[in-house]
């Protein structure tokens, strides 16, 4: 069986053979994307340790997975999907 790929605005995402998320990130990020890419890595680590993504960014503190979340760039917030797992930067 190949692996399953999908493109997201951070690079690719593919499921191994057991069926787990795996991320490769582009080699240069815009600057404003370096807090998504640490949450989008925290996450999966969660995934990786709890076989489900966090309910909220808090669950990644009280999971000991961060010790804080970043802080979003100027004008800016982080929006969290819990269904996907995914982190993205939106003007506030």
């Amino acid at each position: 069986q190949g692996q399953k790929k999908a493109l997201t605005t951070l690079g690719t995402v593919s499921l191994d053979s057991a069926g787990v998320r795996k991320r490769s990130l582009p080699a240069c990020l815009p600057l404003t994307t370096l807090g998504t890419v640490s949450l989008n890595s925290a996450i999966q680590t969660f995934f990786e340790k709890e076989s489900r993504y966090p309910k909220d960014l808090n669950e990644l503190i009280s999971s000991g997975v961060l010790p804080k979340l970043p802080a979003a760039p100027n004008g800016m917030k982080f929006e969290y999907d819990a269904a996907t797992g995914l982190v993205k930067t939106v003007k506030q």
